[in-house]
This record gives structure tokens, C-alpha cells and sequence, in this order.
């Protein structure tokens, strides 16, 4: 059975959220808190799967919680309800171990999808962990079309890698995932078929249909994206390179800058920076690399990162 901790101060959005968990996962146990510190004393004597939080609640926030959650070196994953106006807050919590947010106007958009995605690491095949835990290192070379369902195969490949050779555990292996499926999501709808973020913004079926019709027009339809995986005793490093025309690097969104979290472009871009050690792109802009440090190691200086690319940013 999953078991989900729902915490928020108001009470008629817990049984909101409540029941549309109970509607997706009917067979799922959903548990309630009415604040930062019931939900606490609630995962002292329960061990749940998930962990969906309000950011902002009184005398103890989302980000305490997340924090408390971290120190107490709990491996459960942390949703955020976030508010506008909470922009800066929720990058914190991110950063401290949070897997992903939620913004609380578009929950009918973005929850269940979310939930689904975390859900699913949960069921990682055991037995294919226990063979691919000969693995000391490991380096892979994925190259795909414009095909966006393709990604969660990849990803779960990946995942599985990483899990079996024991660099992460759970909960940052989630947060790398997220960030992987944004940036491949990227690199095929913004790279390869050049549909822009504001349109999705705008108008998102429009979006989606500019981009299907694109999948089979010249010149977009020959376009891959090329994926690098290195896997190593001290890091996870992964490089994704469309064939698109890039972007000025340097107006990729500040990470330390208040950020619009409820507009959907630039969401990928916040989330990698936020949940990655490293992130950075090549001058043109049309190849991002991004760096996850193995739980228990002090990285070396990078050495090897090339002086004409352009760093985005480093969390550590």
C-alpha cells in the first residue's frame, strides 16, 4: 500500500488534495497535518512513501520541514505547494532536498503527474538493481528522435544504473530524474522543433500541436538528441545535445533571482539548477551538462569542463 502525508494549515485544502490522490490512488493510504509540526511527529512513528507539503504555514514552513525531514537523513521525497510571491522560498527548499513543487494555482495541472512520477521510482525492479550492482563504472551513449515517449524509458534506465551502483539514494536519484526529464523535454520541444516557450504559456494545445506538426517537417523532423551518461565512484554526469539552433546562454534565469514558478517556461531550466551540484551549457547553447556528486564524497575541482563553455550554476 503507498502511504501519502498531506500537510497544510487550511483545512479545506487537505481534503481537496485528499480527495484527488484518494480519486487517482484509490487503494493508496492518505494521511493529514495540520501544520510543519504535526507532519513531523507524524513521520516519527510512519514510514510514508510521500510527502506533499504547503510551503507557506505557520511557525513552521515547508522549507523547515523539508530541512528537519533531511537532518533526520529520512529518505522519503517532498512535494511543495507553492504560492506566487513564494518563488524564493521554494528554490531554498529545493535546494535543501525537496524533489519537486507543485504550484498550488495549477494542481489540477501538474499533481497527479508529479505524484505518478515519484510513485514510480518506488517500484524499482529489485532484482534488476541486484545484477547491475557489478557495476563500478559506467559509460553510455543514447541518441534519439524527436519522440517525447522515449524519455521516461531513458530515464528509468538511468535511474536504475545509478541506484544499482548505490552513488545516490532515493531521493536525490528523484530530483536528477526530474531534472533529466525536463532537460531532455527541453532539448526535444525547444531545441530540435524550436517551439517556444511562450506559446506554451499562451496557448499550451497549440504548443503541443505546433510541435507535432513540426516532428514531421523539414528541417525539424531530422533533428536527434544526443545523450551522454558517465557514471563514476564520485559523480553522476549527464550531457544532453539537440541539433537546434540554441540560446544566448546568458539569459538563462539566475537561480538566486525571484523567479515566476507558476509560468511554465523556464520551469525546467529553475528545476535543473535547483536540484543538480552542477549545471552549465556549451557557448551556443544547444548542450547542457549536469553534475549529481556521490552521496559520501568530497568532489575534486572539475577539471575538465571546457574554459569557452558557459558555467549556469554551482549549489554546492
Amino acid at each position: 500500500m503507498t502511504d501519502i502525508l498531506v500537510a497544510d494549515d487550511s483545512a479545506l485544502d487537505r481534503t481537496v488534495i485528499g480527495a484527488v490522490l484518494k480519486k487517482r490512488f484509490p487503494d493508496a493510504n492518505v494521511m493529514a497535518a495540520a501544520d510543519g509540526w504535526e507532519a513531523l511527529e507524524l513521520i516519527k512513528w510512519h514510514r510514508f512513501d510521500l510527502i506533499i507539503t504547503d510551503l507557506m504555514m505557520p511557525e513552521l514552513d515547508g522549507l523547515q520541514v523539508v530541512q528537519e525531514i533531511r537532518s533526520r537523513e529520512l529518505d522519503v521525497p517532498v512535494v511543495l505547494m507553492t504560492g506566487s510571491g513564494n518563488e524564493e522560498i521554494a528554490v531554498k527548499a529545493l535546494r535543501a532536498g525537496a524533489t519537486n513543487y507543485v504550484p498550488k494555482r495549477s494542481l489540477e495541472r501538474f499533481l497527479i503527474p508529479t505524484v505518478e512520477s515519484i510513485l514510480a521510482l518506488a517500484q524499482l525492479d529489485r532484482s534488476k538493481a541486484q545484477l547491475l550492482s557489478c557495476l563500478s563504472e559506467s559509460q553510455n551513449k543514447f541518441t534519439i528522435g524527436n519522440d517525447n515517449s522515449l524519455i521516461q524509458p531513458l530515464v528509468a534506465q538511468i535511474q536504475d544504473q545509478i541506484l544499482a551502483m548505490r552513488l545516490l539514494d532515493e531521493n536525490d536519484v528523484a530530483r536528477l530524474t526530474i531534472a533529466l526529464s525536463e532537460s531532455m523535454s527541453n532539448a526535444i520541444l525547444h531545441g530540435n522543433l524550436e517551439v517556444s516557450s511562450d506559446l506554451r504559456q499562451e496557448d499550451e494545445s497549440l504548443f503541443h500541436s505546433l510541435a507535432d506538426e513540426r516532428r514531421t517537417q523539414m528541417p525539424y523532423c531530422q533533428r536527434q538528441v544526443f545523450v551522454t551518461v558517465a557514471l563514476s565512484a564520485t559523480e553522476v554526469r549527464i550531457s544532453i545535445r539537440d541539433q537546434g539552433p540554441g540560446f544566448d546562454v546568458r539569459k538563462a534565469a539566475d537561480p538566486d533571482q525571484p523567479v515566476d514558478l507558476e509560468r511554465i517556461g523556464g520551469r525546467g531550466l529553475l528545476l535543473t539548477q535547483s536540484l543538480m551540484d552542477v549545471v552549465y551549457h556549451n557557448a551556443s547553447g544547444n548542450e547542457i551538462t549536469m553534475i549529481k556528486f556521490a552521496k559520501a564524497k568530497t568532489p575534486a575541482v572539475t577539471s575538465d569542463v571546457d574554459r569557452n563553455q558557459t558555467e549556469i550554476t554551482n549549489n554546492k
